[in-house]
């Protein structure tokens, strides 16, 4: 924003001193952080070298100069500001205004009656003065300001808020963000002025969707019936254990039928998921012989005759067992043999 050729080029030291307005006709705003740092262009090279930067804040004397700002008569769409000023020179008065603190616009000024330092009274009506129409129910924030004489700079009140009277009358509205099982929603809320709120929309019931029962079998448990939700997912009647079932057996099943030379087996299972329950060996079975057939050569003659005299004997010798009692009265003795010897006589006798 400035340059100069130097007094002196000698190479000896240099001291730069300038004051921004005097002598570099710069108008710095009051309150404000400006930064800034020097360069040289070097005689030989012609390069550029700069310093570091640095910074400085101009003053504002606020206090110093508004004594007083308020308002008054505020109604449903109008009010009045005031800001009473001590003696300065000022060269411009105004006021910002909006609906929020940190954004307020500049939306009046004027130059004062008299500029001679004396104190200066600032009242306005912002509908009938400043033709500034107010909306109903609103919070209003205002700072005023002014333009010193002096240096041009600008000094401004604290901000202060007032609020219009009367009652939002929202008559429509708009469902910014839909309700849900899991969300609330959202609804905003219009009213003729332009003013809006929000509401909040109770979340929408679930959606019951029956979760089947799982029967319990012998070998696995169940589950009773549940409910969950078909929409999101969500289980709201949640689903217990049943224990397994009993077994039910079945009556014997041969599962292996026994021979003269091998031991059968029978069992008993479940008749649901067929694990077996119960086991039982099944003896091996002796050979059918015919009635009287004594050395078990199935033929009934004498050889029969002379096995049965030796085993009554007392002699060791192999026999058909069940054959033995030729009478079938329960007892083997010489009464067996002389069936067998009348049966093997032709007489009419019977063997067993």
């Amino acid at each position: 924003v400035w340059n100069e050729a130097p007094a002196t080029n000698d190479g000896s030291l240099l001291t730069i001193d300038n004051n921004l307005k005097d002598e570099c006709h710069l108008s710095l705003t009051s309150g404000t952080t400006y930064y800034y740092k020097f360069y040289i262009i070097l005689k030989n090279s012609g390069s550029e070298i700069q310093s570091d930067v640095k910074s400085f804040t101009t003053k504002t004397s606020t206090t110093s100069v508004f004594n007083e700002v308020y308002s008054s008569d505020v109604t449903e769409n109008n009010a009045q500001i005031h800001a009473r000023l001590n003696k300065t020179y000022v060269r411009e008065i105004g006021f910002y205004l909006g609906t929020s603190a940190n954004n307020l616009s500049k939306v009046w000024n004027e130059a004062p009656a008299t500029n001679d330092g004396s104190l200066l009274t600032i009242d306005n009506n912002l509908k009938d003065e400043c033709h500034i129409n107010l909306k109903h129910a609103t919070t209003y924030y205002y700072k005023f300001y002014i333009i010193l004489k002096s240096d041009g700079s600008e000094v401004q009140s604290g901000v202060e808020s007032f609020k219009t009277g009367g009652l939002h009358i929202y008559s429509s509205s708009t469902v910014t963000k839909p309700a849900s099982c899991t969300e609330t929603g959202i609804k905003t809320l219009t009213c003729d002025c332009g003013a809006t709120k929000t509401e909040v929309i109770d979340k929408l019931p679930h959606t019951e969707e029956a979760i089947p029962a799982v029967e319990a079998t012998c070998t696995a448990t169940g589950l009773t019936e549940g409910k969950k939700c078909s929409v999101c997912g969500a289980v709201l009647i949640a689903q217990y254990a049943v224990e397994t079932k009993d077994h039910v057996a079945s009556d014997w099943i041969v599962t292996k039928v026994p021979t003269e030379t091998n031991e059968g087996l029978k069992v008993k299972e479940c008749v649901n998921c067929h694990v077996v329950l119960e086991s039982e060996v099944l003896p091996v079975v002796e050979p059918e012989y015919p009635a009287g057939d004594i050395n078990g050569d199935n033929v009934v003659n004498n050889k029969d005759l002379t096995r049965l005299m030796k085993y009554l004997a007392g002699e060791n010798v192999t026999v058909v067992t069940k054959a033995l009692d030729v009478n079938g009265d329960g007892n083997i003795n010489n009464k067996d043999l002389t069936r067998l010897m009348k049966y093997l006589a032709g007489e009419n006798v019977t063997i067993s």
